[in-house]
């Protein structure tokens, strides 16, 4: 994972991060018979935030997460997940 905080003006800034899977692995029952080829495991994370106070900010954004997996027959599956996250950070 590769994350940063981009502090913008006053009290208000970005942040972000990337995943990248470095060993993802399929199990596989009863979908079909045939051997993984690859798989992929991908996560996206772009937000902003805004400070209250030193322990307590707002934080808001997008997370992308795509999953997919090649089979050695021409077959394959993925699956994408697009999220709104909002968060109310308290620090104790």
């Amino acid at each position: 994972c590769i994350g940063g905080d981009l502090p913008l003006r006053g009290n208000y800034g970005l942040y972000g991060n990337f995943e990248f899977g470095f060993f993802p692995s399929v199990k596989k029952e009863g979908f079909t018979t045939e051997a993984t080829s690859s798989a992929s495991d991908v996560g996206f994370f772009l937000g902003g935030y805004r400070r209250f106070t030193p322990r307590l900010s707002v934080r808001a954004g997008l997370d992308i997460l795509a999953h997919g997996v090649d089979f050695k027959g021409g077959t394959s599956l993925s699956q994408r997940t697009i999220s709104f996250l909002p968060t109310v950070v308290y620090h104790f």
